[in-house]
């Protein structure tokens, strides 16, 4: 993964700042490494636009989805 500038990333409770392609972390997450994970997942899922991604919501919960409802998008938690 490239970093192309430097940024913030940012919870309630964690925070990551990248700089000339070092990072510095803070926090109970690795935020960098969610990143980096999630960026490999829609990379290998061919780079999808954000239009192929849906959300269902119910009163038993929500799920995020590529392409359509069936396609569940695995969490990162």
């Amino acid at each position: 993964m490239h970093w192309a500038e430097d940024g913030w990333l940012a919870t309630t409770d964690s925070w990551a700042y990248v700089r000339d392609g070092h990072v510095q972390q803070w926090g109970p997450r690795d935020l960098f490494g969610e990143l980096e994970r999630a960026y490999e997942w829609w990379w290998e899922a061919g780079s999808p636009e954000l239009y192929d991604f849906g959300l269902t919501v119910t009163a038993d919960g929500q799920t995020a989805w590529l392409g359509s409802p069936g396609a569940v998008i695995p969490s990162s938690g």
